[in-house]
């Protein structure tokens, strides 16, 4: 599966190659960056925090934020994840 994100419409597309068919998942928030955790599982990176999006229930938790971050003037942008499975945003 290929996955792309529209930040401003709060959507996250998933192609899935082998049937050539697209699912939107329409997001609670606008997401910025996503890396998968398990079979049914996203990590995903929103303006101010991370949060779990569950691809099987579209249920979506939020783990954390950074509440003295400004989002009028910065958000987190992107992410991606080390050697060892950790999650870096910025």
């Amino acid at each position: 599966t290929v996955y792309w994100i529209d930040i401003m419409q709060q959507n996250l597309h998933a192609f899935h190659l082998p049937s050539a068919t697209e699912k939107l998942h329409k997001m609670p928030v606008a997401i910025t960056a996503i890396a998968p955790m398990d079979t049914d599982t996203l990590a995903v990176v929103f303006e101010n925090g991370w949060g779990k999006w569950n691809l099987e229930t579209q249920t979506f938790e939020t783990i954390d934020t950074l509440s003295i971050l400004d989002t009028n003037l910065v958000r987190f942008n992107d992410a991606a994840l080390d050697p060892q499975g950790n999650l870096w945003m910025g």
